[in-house]
């Protein structure tokens, strides 16, 4: 049995579905939320703070473009039960929205980079942190193509595999040459050769399934490709303005400040990740079932199984917020390296903020589900203006405490708008 064989067969067999998609899709999570962590901690250690504040920076803009490749699809193309659109439709819009995503990216680092008096070697690091990112937004519509034919399992097993072989190659690199720089560059082209190859031991498995005929026929139908992309825009637009949102405070940081208090930011918000991680393990692996809840016209469970995720949710950031209270900083100083000490109640700022985010995560994937995601534009619009506006005059005013308040005050006005979209759509349903 070759290599491949054998890889094939770990990630396309399972004994029990349900159990492997929950498990792998937690290692799978776990890896993903942390991924900076690790980064960032080895970063520290081998070439400073400073060069941990250009990552930190990077890291930020480059999930921000990712947004744009992935274009808020996959609740969407999960939630996608009766196949309106083939997946050869949602691959092809795949291919668009990450050829755009390089494109803006490249402008926009460019005409930042000039403003913030960028040295070439910070540009080249972010340009490639968005290179890096590409293959995020090409697995992501292979994998929402296995959720959606409910194997999750495949889907979870595959990321898993492909982060811990991304971040091994990454630590490596960095530690052997000491050069983020290269150590990046390494890592993409390894991550795009790892992402080819897993792709190709997984996707032959659904090569021959039959599927229903799309509702919108997708061979060679510009019609379909433009509904499919109009349909998905306000999830590509929320995505994108949440990502702005979530990460206007380190906008703000490297305009106005020093790249070692972009890191020590870093450092702070790390923790906000995990109340994101594990109310992801709650409701990601119910999406399926959520669907068919609102499908079938059980509103009355549908809303008792979310009251339940949004206590969940709650009590976890309650939990996070008392740990970090007495154990945060001092955990954070001896991992990042670094006297946080004075920043205490800036991070118990952040992780309150960060339990209003996670809510605001899982009203989002309900409100897609009940496909009115057209209403959620106002509460990221509202947030985003705010950003803008005010992001600059917190951070200049207040340093990193303003910072804090910021990302508290935007992820609070976000959970409320999304809170009144799905409110309404379940008084306005007419299944119940």
């Amino acid at each position: 049995m070759t290599e491949d064989m054998i890889i094939a067969r770990f990630l396309t067999q399972s004994r029990n579905v349900q159990r492997d998609a929950a498990v792998y899709n937690m290692v799978a999570s776990i890896l993903n939320s942390f991924q900076s962590v690790i980064f960032l901690v080895v970063l520290t250690r081998v070439v400073g703070t400073e060069e941990s504040g250009i990552f930190s920076i990077a890291f930020a803009y480059s999930y921000m473009f990712l947004t744009i490749g992935k274009y808020g699809m996959r609740h969407y193309q999960v939630s996608d039960r009766n196949e309106e659109f083939s997946f050869r439709l949602y691959r092809l819009s795949r291919w668009i929205s990450i050829a755009v995503m390089l494109v803006t990216a490249a402008v926009y680092i460019g005409v930042v980079g000039i403003h913030n008096g960028y040295s070439p070697r910070k540009f080249g690091i972010m340009l490639w942190m968005c290179l890096f990112r590409v293959p995020d937004a090409v697995e992501d519509v292979y994998y929402g193509m296995y959720q959606q034919r409910n194997r999750l399992d495949i889907a979870a097993k595959a990321m898993t595999l492909r982060m811990v072989m991304e971040i091994s190659c990454y630590l490596w690199a960095l530690i052997v040459l000491k050069d983020q720089y290269l150590a990046l560059i390494i890592a993409t082209v390894f991550n795009f050769a790892v992402l080819y190859w897993i792709l190709r031991c997984t996707s032959r498995f659904f090569a021959n399934e039959p599927l229903r005929r799309p509702v919108v026929e997708s061979k060679g139908n510009a019609r379909g490709l433009l509904l499919l992309l109009k349909n998905c825009f306000p999830l590509f637009l929320g995505s994108f303005l949440t990502i702005y949102v979530t990460n206007a405070p380190k906008y703000a940081i490297d305009a106005s400040l020093s790249d070692e208090l972009q890191a020590y930011y870093g450092y702070l918000s790390m923790p906000v990740s995990m109340i994101g991680l594990l109310g992801g393990f709650l409701f990601i692996p119910l999406l399926y079932e959520f669907t068919e809840l609102w499908n079938n016209g059980r509103i009355r469970e549908f809303c008792r199984k979310f009251a339940g995720m949004a206590f969940a949710v709650t009590l976890i950031t309650v939990c996070c917020i008392a740990g970090a209270a007495v154990l945060g900083i001092p955990v954070l100083s001896i991992l990042f390296n670094a006297d946080l000490t004075s920043y205490r109640k800036d991070l118990l700022i952040l992780l309150a903020g960060g339990g209003f985010s996670a809510l605001a995560a899982l009203i989002n994937a309900m409100v897609t589900v009940m496909r009115r995601q057209n209403g959620l534009l106002i509460g990221y619009i509202v947030s985003a203006v705010l950003a803008y506006a005010v992001s600059g005059i917190a951070v200049e005013t207040d340093g990193i405490r303003g910072a804090s308040f910021l990302f508290l005050l935007l992820m609070g006005i976000q959970c409320v708008c999304f809170g009144a979209v799905m409110f309404r759509g379940i008084c306005k349903s007419r299944m119940w």
